[in-house]
């Protein structure tokens, strides 16, 4: 991608193209001027003011080679720190990242199961326990910005949960609590932020997380099903939620009218058993990929990555979706990923890093860049 002149819009694209390769690996000026196609001047200028603002770092290189040494250009991945955070209904997940995305924490919090408070008092508690906990773990260090995964729908600018059973929400605005926090806090979707850690492996590139968590029957209310289904899609690149952010928000088709708020088709007390019946198993697994047969052949991604509670079931799932798709190209195209209890934290960390360092759009609010784009005024 090329962007070049000298707005004030585009000085700060520049900035940010060449925070983004150097969250790759270091390059010398030369190799950065190629790699983006600017102007010596234009690179010097944009370099000059990432050094000032203590974004990267500069290093000469040992040679034997006579004449002035190689300078290295390097993200300065002290410059600050990233929490993310999966929120659940009796526990916490944190993961702390440096300014380059690298993990430097994955920690489990649990809560205390008796808060008597409403749904919303309740959710600051929870928050706060996470927060502070990572505030101290971070001490020294500037902290940047903290996104928060829960399971539900979050609105896109990440103040407001629109539906979330887990923590009893419902058109829940938490713009003014967020703000009262010295950093920046944003709220997404857990899938959404589970499909976010593979931005960067997958860039550009379409593709669909599936994610599925089990659930304790005392975690959950009489009604909800114990297991929660939801996919993360990504476009180009980028998360796309849809025109009313329910974008990923899975139901079987296999579900009829009597099924209500169901996901799958299986009766929620045989679920409940699905830890240990390895028929539920199969046949929630089958229910599952027939479905994504559909999603597959619509939307036509590069990969569909499974991940969550499912990773558990991954020998279960290879062979039963090799009986299931007789077609190589649907196949090819199913991975299960390694299981990890901060899929959704990790992500969280690194959709927010994201949306720190990527390029602005002509007409596109600074919003969560600002931490950024602020200091390179």
């Amino acid at each position: 991608m090329k962007v070049v002149g000298n707005s004030k819009f585009q000085k700060k694209a520049n900035s940010l193209l060449i925070l983004n390769l150097l969250r790759e690996k270091s390059y010398s000026r030369l190799e950065l001027s190629n790699a983006l196609g600017l102007q010596p001047s234009t690179m010097t200028y944009s370099i000059n003011r990432l050094l000032k603002a203590n974004l990267v770092k500069e290093k000469k290189l040992n040679t034997v080679l006579s004449g002035r040494p190689p300078i290295e250009l390097s993200l300065n991945q002290d410059f600050g720190r990233i929490i993310g955070i999966e929120l659940l209904s009796e526990e916490c997940n944190i993961t702390i990242t440096d300014f380059a995305g690298n993990i430097l924490l994955n920690n489990t919090l649990k809560y205390n199961k008796d808060i008597k408070e409403n749904p919303i008092k309740r959710f600051k508690i929870k928050l706060e326990k996470a927060i502070n906990y990572s505030i101290e773990k971070c001490k020294g260090y500037n902290i940047l910005a903290c996104s928060v995964a829960i399971p539900g729908i979050t609105e896109k600018r990440g103040n407001k949960v629109v539906e979330c059973w887990t923590h009893q929400l419902n058109d829940s605005d938490f713009t003014n609590y967020l703000n009262s926090f010295d950093f920046s806090i944003k709220i997404e979707n857990d899938a959404n932020c589970c499909a976010s850690k593979y931005l960067n492996k997958y860039k550009n590139k379409n593709y669909i997380y599936v994610d599925m968590n089990e659930y304790d029957k005392n975690e959950i209310p009489d009604d909800v099903s114990p297991i929660g289904i939801g996919y993360g899609i990504v476009i180009n690149g980028s998360l796309y939620r849809g025109s009313n952010l329910r974008a990923g928000e899975f139901h079987s088709s296999f579900c009829n009218k009597e099924d209500g708020k169901k996901q799958v088709s299986i009766s929620n007390s045989d679920l409940e058993n699905i830890k240990n019946d390895e028929i539920i198993q199969e046949k929630l697994i089958i229910e599952l990929l027939k479905n994504l047969r559909y999603s597959i052949s619509i939307l036509d991604p590069n990969i569909v990555l499974l991940g969550g509670d499912l990773s558990k079931y991954k020998d279960k799932i290879e062979k039963i979706a090799k009986e299931e798709f007789k077609n190589k190209s649907i196949l090819n195209k199913i991975k299960v990923v390694d299981y990890s209890n901060y899929d959704s934290s990790d992500g969280a960390a690194i959709l927010i890093l994201n949306k720190m360092t990527s390029v602005l759009k002509f007409g596109e609010s600074e919003s969560i860049r600002s931490i950024i784009t602020d200091l390179l005024e």
